[in-house]
């Protein structure tokens, strides 16, 4: 499917005019990027949640220790060396083709 003329300039206005609006607005955004009207405010409401981050980042921590101990110990219960005969991953040699006279 072909477009026409007038669509494939009315594009590149569009083009255009989308590249323009997003360098108006990236040179007229503030500065700060907090907003200082509502700033007592905001810190009186986020207390509570802060709190509530706190305690559960703690927790997070504390599972994670843990679960790297439960690793660990895991880690050291199954350190027994692998003989030859029960290496799965053992890489065999590539076979001779044999010369048949043809």
């Amino acid at each position: 499917m072909f477009i026409s003329f007038g669509m494939f300039i009315g594009l590149i206005f569009l083009t255009i005019l989308m590249i323009i609006a997003i360098i108006f607005l990236t040179f007229t955004a503030p500065k700060d990027k907090k907003e200082h009207h509502h700033t007592s405010h905001v810190g009186q409401a986020h207390e509570p949640i802060q709190r509530e981050q706190h305690s559960h980042l703690e927790s997070r921590q504390t599972l994670q220790e843990s679960q790297k101990a439960d690793f660990n110990q895991s880690q050291q219960q199954d350190s027994v060396p692998a003989t030859p005969e029960e290496d799965p991953f053992k890489i065999l040699p590539y076979p001779k083709e044999e010369d048949k006279g043809v």
